[in-house]
């Protein structure tokens, strides 16, 4: 039985690669241009329009890059993103519970803070974790570390290992 490489479906390695450093570009870019707007305006970090246009950068260049990524597959759309037909009253369901949700855990989380207040040595953490000094160190406590720790909890260190063996020939 022959396997040919050529009918392996977009992205490659490569190609994800690429796109990943596009959708770093794009934020690097825009996140300039932005700053230089704000700084000219004399936005502050505070303002809701801050805020928003910070969404707006975040969605645009996400959505830049998967319509990119999709546009070189060479597909039809409901190839690529396998969607179910979802009724209206479902999706009015959702969104009413979503927000009633967002709601009660915000009061439940102010409760907590109120009943159990965090201690000052772990607000010295979370204060240190947002100096520019030690990004790359909160990008891997917060970003990566969790999702290794996460794998090896809810599926075992041997699928972990396993993984790893497909990834990199080193014996375990």
């Amino acid at each position: 039985m022959e396997t040919n490489i050529n009918t392996k479906s977009y992205p490659f390695i490569k190609n994800a690669v690429l796109l990943c450093l596009l959708l770093f570009g794009i934020q690097i870019i825009t996140g300039f241009v932005f700053g230089l707007f704000f700084g000219l305006f004399e936005i502050s970090s505070d303002s809701a329009i801050y805020g928003i246009s910070m969404i707006l950068v975040s969605l645009l260049s996400f959505g830049l890059v998967i319509f990119i990524g999709f546009k070189k597959t060479n597909k039809k759309f409901n190839e690529v993103f396998k969607f179910k037909n979802v009724s209206l009253s479902v999706w009015v369901s959702v969104v009413i519970f979503m927000f009633g949700f967002v709601i009660l855990s915000s009061e439940f989380d102010n409760l907590i803070n109120y009943l159990l207040p965090m201690p000052e040595f772990l607000q010295d953490v979370f204060a240190s974790m947002l100096i520019n000094e030690y990004l790359i160190i909160s990008i891997i406590m917060v970003g990566i570390l969790p999702s290794f720790l996460e794998e090896m909890f809810f599926r075992g260190l041997s699928a972990f290992l396993s993984l790893c063996k497909a990834f990199f020939p080193i014996h375990w």
